[in-house]
This record gives structure tokens, C-alpha cells and sequence, in this order.
């Protein structure tokens, strides 16, 4: 599988992600998975490009974003203590 490159998912995620701290966002997330991954000895850019567009979709559709990721309980958490 060939993933788009950094400037092409730039690009895509400005198509349709305004809000500059959501882009802020995505790069953070990028950059924090792909240390995972770097730790890991995983893909590095795939966990990159699957951190950098986790959220596109959130200024289309907030409400069904949130609901999906989270349904009002903690299941998805995990606990570390």
C-alpha cells in the first residue's frame, strides 16, 4: 500500500480543516504517533498519516464525530495505574 506523501495529506486535511487549532491538533497527534510507532519499530508513516487525519472529519460533522468516539462511557480508555 502506497500512502499519500506529508504534502499531499497537507493538503487534503486543509480541504477540509479550517479551524487552525485543529490543524495544530493534527500535527501534534502526527508527531506523537509516529514516535509510537518509532518505539515500537512499526510503520512510522502510517501511524503518522493515521494520526495527522484522525479527525478530519470533525468540522463536518461534530456531533456524530464525538458520538462515535465516545458514547458517553470510558470503555475505549485504558487504564495504566
Amino acid at each position: 500500500m502506497t500512502l499519500p506523501t506529508k504534502d499531499e495529506a497537507r493538503t487534503l486535511l486543509y480541504s477540509y480543516v479550517a479551524d487552525s487549532y485543529q490543524r495544530l491538533h493534527a500535527d501534534m497527534v502526527a508527531v506523537t504517533t509516529a514516535a509510537y510507532a518509532e518505539f515500537f519499530n512499526e510503520a512510522e508513516h502510517l501511524y503518522w498519516f493515521t494520526g495527522y487525519l484522525h479527525d478530519i472529519d470533525y468540522e463536518q460533522f461534530p456531533t456524530q464525530h464525538l458520538a462515535r468516539h465516545s458514547n458517553g462511557s470510558r470503555s475505549g480508555i485504558i487504564q495504566l495505574n
